[in-house]
């Protein structure tokens, strides 16, 4: 048969069979928490919260809902977090003991410190804050992104910190020895009164988080999904959140001292049914053209 009249009956034959397959679910997502090798997915109560925290000894960790409101998770409850008044809140991170740090906007933005439902604000904010221990020390990015710090919001003072020869460095978190875990370029590391300790994490991995045994959480790129890392005394451990035997995005954003994680999960999207045999269907014409030709 004339290839040319071929092409458009296997098309249409193709396009039968693909609307005849059962179309995969709609994409689903989650957050997580991991421990001990066994993942717990959050219940969505209420619905739509995304984006969790770091994760503080006794489990709890933020994370964002639907409605723009920050909501606290304590034994997979969610609790609004939220100040009198008429201005929005945005959690930021948590610490070891559950000190929430936040940030109060009412005209202007104020950061704030809240534990046990005692709030303190720093109206004398020096830039941009990532995380916070015990101690209230925060590390933050200063308002022009010059410079990266270690702000003691009790006493005022601030330590600049840049990574030896990198141009650019970032720093990631504070545990409650004031050490912090940063990264310049493709290195990572951890800054300690000073003096800084390169972490052998591969070049496609970022860090996010590091707990008081400088445990450190992250996230990994291979190519076309991401994964997440923990790095423990030298050694690297993949962390890959799977539904229902598919593999999916997984992104870690906490560790607290006991080791447990927290994260989120998203599918991967595969290639519909019909694109699959359409690249088959091409494939095999390809073929049928070279051997038609020799």
């Amino acid at each position: 048969m004339n290839m040319k009249k071929l092409l458009p009956m296997l098309v249409l034959s193709v396009v039968g069979i693909a609307s005849a397959l059962p179309s995969r679910a709609d994409d689903v997502s989650g957050v997580f928490t991991f421990q001990g090798g066994q993942f717990t997915v959050l219940s969505s109560s209420p619905p739509g919260l995304t984006n969790p925290s770091r994760i503080d000894n006794a489990g709890d960790f933020l994370v964002a809902g639907a409605d723009g409101q920050p909501y606290l998770i304590h034994n997979g409850t969610a609790t609004p977090v939220s100040l009198p008044g008429p201005g929005a809140t945005f959690d930021t991170s948590i610490s070891s003991n559950g000190t929430i740090l936040g940030r109060y906007v009412q005209f202007t933005s104020t950061y704030f410190l809240e534990r046990n439902g005692s709030v303190t604000f720093l109206p004398g904010a020096t830039g941009f804050f990532q995380s916070v221990n015990n101690a209230g020390i925060v590390v933050a990015t200063s308002f022009d992104g010059q410079f990266q710090q270690m702000y003691d919001t009790a006493s005022g003072n601030i330590t600049n910190i840049s990574f030896p020869g990198a141009k650019n460095t970032v720093l990631v978190a504070i545990n409650d020895n004031n050490q912090i875990l940063g990264q310049a370029g493709h290195t990572v590391f951890i800054w300690d009164a000073g003096t800084f300790t390169i972490l052998p994490i591969p070049a496609n991995c970022g860090p996010v988080d590091m707990n008081n045994s400088e445990q450190v959480v992250g996230d990994c790129f291979n190519g076309h999904f991401g994964e997440g890392f923990l790095y423990s005394s030298g050694v690297m451990t993949f962390i890959n959140f799977n539904l229902n035997s598919n593999t999916n995005e997984t992104d870690l954003t906490g560790i607290n001292d006991s080791g447990e994680v927290v994260g989120v999960f998203s599918d991967v999207p595969e290639p519909p049914a019909s694109v699959q045999l359409l690249s088959g269907l091409m494939l095999m014409l390809g073929l049928a053209r070279v051997g038609r030709k020799r």
